[in-house]
């Protein structure tokens, strides 16, 4: 059997508990591996790239967070968090996932 990805975008700073309790659902079976998703969408020009990589270094912590807080321990997971506008990055995520 093929394995199976579930891509969940997230927003570390709002984001409803609930749907760690469908993902807790859904990802029961082993070959499930849950996708958490953070992206970063900055309304300004960071003079240097540090920023970007402080900023993305936070969030992948709440993710993991998140996870490990609100996942049960069997469930796969992996945290990426990408820079960008979060309707092209959530796809761009999802192309890459296949």
């Amino acid at each position: 059997m093929k394995p199976e990805r579930i891509l969940l975008p997230v927003d570390v700073t709002r984001c409803p508990l609930e749907v760690f309790e469908l993902m807790n659902g859904l990802a029961k079976r082993p070959e499930v591996t849950v996708i958490l998703l953070h992206v970063l969408n900055l309304n300004i020009l960071a003079p240097e790239n540090r920023v970007n990589e402080e900023l993305s270094q936070e969030a992948r912590w709440h993710l993991e967070r998140l996870a490990n807080k609100h996942l049960h321990p069997m469930v796969s997971t992996i945290t990426h968090v990408r820079v960008g506008k979060p309707a092209e990055e959530i796809l761009a995520e999802a192309k890459a996932q296949s």
